[in-house]
């Protein structure tokens, strides 16, 4: 069985201090020591004052390990970034991420960071800059870390897209009366406008189809269904990248239909846009 303790060396310096500070070099970094002190004059020594507490010999921490610029909108940039190879013998309390517009010799702080990632904002679009972090901990600031090349600050091009991993053979089957929800993951830069068509006909909001879209879902519902909700959907999705359709089947299947539905909706055209 293998036990661990705590090792405190003690040293004794046998320099004279006349003042009330003294540096203290050639301690091992990351030991903790004991220091005590007593006043001395003609008439001999006074009481021994010793710290009730080790002291923890620490240094500036490396500097953070491999930035790498992740992601950039119209007016920021996110980054991320790896640990130090070490901490100087205390813990890291923080990062200091710095930014200059490139070719300028001005170096001015971006932000303060707990963790291993921060959003730089409030940058010029379509400028080029560069980025810079470094760590902290109490004994001080490491050196730089730097970005491997810099950035041009804009909103990126990303063709639309959809995930229908969720809707097995892109097929939803719904009994009439009841209800059916197409629910769509969506990505793309900028974010894409939304198009929903049953056949050809173009959806909108009513009584009964609900359509919420937000910056990376799409939701179509429909409720009381009737046998002419049946078909095929279109979800297209358009941004400056380019244009996808993508197609899910629903089959509407019995024979009962809510009356409420047929007296305000026999086959759903309030849902439809004509134009």
């Amino acid at each position: 069985m293998v036990v661990w303790r705590s090792v405190v060396i003690l040293l004794r310096f046998s320099s004279k201090c006349v003042l009330q500070h003294l540096r203290v070099n050639d301690l091992l970094e990351g030991v903790p020591y004991f220091f005590k002190v007593f006043a001395e004059n003609q008439y001999g020594s006074g009481e021994v004052y010793e710290m009730p507490d080790p002291v923890i010999a620490t240094a500036e921490p490396a500097p953070p390990k491999r930035l790498d610029i992740t992601d950039t909108t119209d007016s920021s940039a996110t980054l991320t970034w790896l640990k130090p190879e070490h901490d100087g013998g205390s813990r890291i309390t923080g990062y200091i991420v710095e930014t200059k517009i490139k070719g300028s010799d001005k170096w001015v702080i971006g932000g303060h960071a707990k963790s291993l990632t921060m959003v730089v904002d409030g940058l010029t679009e379509n400028a080029e800059y560069e980025f810079r972090v470094k760590a902290k901990n109490d004994a001080g600031i490491s050196d730089a870390r730097e970005a491997f090349s810099s950035v041009i600050i804009k909103e990126p091009c990303i063709e639309p897209t959809a995930d229908l991993s969720g809707i097995t053979n892109q097929l939803i089957t719904c009994k009439t009366g009841g209800t059916f929800t197409i629910d769509v993951p969506i990505s793309g830069r900028p974010t894409p406008n939304v198009i929903w068509k049953l056949e050809e006909m173009r959806l909108k909001k009513t009584d009964r189809v609900s359509i919420k879209t937000v910056k990376n879902r799409t939701t179509l519902s429909v409720k009381d269904c009737m046998r002419g909700d049946g078909g095929k959907y279109y979800l297209t999705l358009e941004n400056i990248a380019g244009t996808k359709t993508f197609t899910i089947t629903v089959n509407v299947i019995g024979s009962f239909v809510s009356k409420t539905a047929v007296a305000s909706d026999p086959i759903g055209m309030s849902s439809l846009d004509l134009n």
